[in-house]
């Protein structure tokens, strides 16, 4: 995430908090009613025991979650498109996990001249950011969300604020949602998230819708198989034994010539409940 090198004749840039104002900057950018959702993500950081003055690369929240639970959470306070952040996230700092078979966003990723790197801890991270800038490099991307240390350095109080994960998210997604009442348009807005630079938004931005409804089919596929297996572990526990109700007689023999319903569907008045889950192709 960088500030655009080229605006757009006529667009102005997205404003940027000054020094140690970060926390009045996401107040002013909050309506009443996003608050205390932005205090839910602060509470969920706190209960995930995010260690902003310590490397937590052996115990402590699991890494690979800290980014994807953050976001969700970011996404509702700032009432973003569900998983639009999130599918942000995994183009800027998506790292390959063998166990879920997917992409997921890695805090302490960092980003420099080009080259990304996955370090094992923040410990870690803030080692290799120190030295890139010994080396004069300025423009350093960090995080879940890869915020621009050039750019957006001096929204945060230290550079240990601007990698830890809740400032990290909390500070992106503010940032989109100021871009896109900016842009009127989601996608113009995830453009000028990397870039105002026409070529490189645009090219960014298709990267990221990709994403996105990957991302989209994605939940959907989950939603169906956490339905199906609610209503299978229904069907093979069945009601209480106190519960059961008495058997019903036989329905009457079917006529020649007609056509028997499923007993599901007899009892819904034609509507075969199961398909309702999508349990049968």
């Amino acid at each position: 995430m960088r500030l655009p090198a080229a605006p757009r004749k006529g667009t102005a840039a997205a404003e940027r908090p000054e020094e140690g104002t970060l926390l009045r900057f996401l107040t002013r950018h909050l309506v009443a009613g996003r608050r205390g959702a932005l205090i839910g993500l602060t509470a969920l950081a706190a209960a995930a025991m995010v260690d902003s003055g310590a490397a937590r690369a052996t115990e402590g929240p699991d890494p690979w979650q800290l980014c994807p639970s953050l976001i969700e959470a970011a996404e509702q306070a700032m009432e973003l498109p569900a998983h639009l952040l999130q599918s942000i996230s995994k183009v800027e700092s998506g790292r390959w996990n063998e166990a879920e078979g997917a992409r997921l966003a890695w805090p302490w990723t960092v980003s420099a001249k080009g080259k990304g790197r996955y370090l094992p801890s923040k410990q870690a991270m803030l080692k290799e950011i120190r030295a890139l800038q010994r080396r004069g490099i300025k423009s350093i991307d960090v995080g879940c969300m890869q915020v621009n240390l050039k750019y957006h350095g001096d929204a945060f109080d230290s550079l240990e604020q601007a990698v830890d994960p809740v400032h990290n998210v909390a500070y992106a997604a503010v940032f989109l949602s100021q871009l896109r009442e900016g842009s009127r348009s989601w996608p113009k807005a995830v453009g000028h998230y990397h870039s105002q630079t026409p070529k490189l938004g645009s090219k960014y931005r298709r990267k990221v819708m990709d994403a996105w409804r990957q991302e989209k089919r994605l939940a959907v596929k989950k939603a169906l198989e956490q339905r199906r297996a609610q209503v299978a572990a229904l069907e093979i526990q069945g009601p209480a034994p106190a519960e059961r109700p008495e058997i019903p007689p036989p329905p009457p023999p079917v006529t020649v010539g007609a056509t028997a319903e499923p007993a599901s569907r007899r009892a819904f008045g034609g509507i075969d409940y199961r398909n309702l889950f999508g349990l049968f192709d």
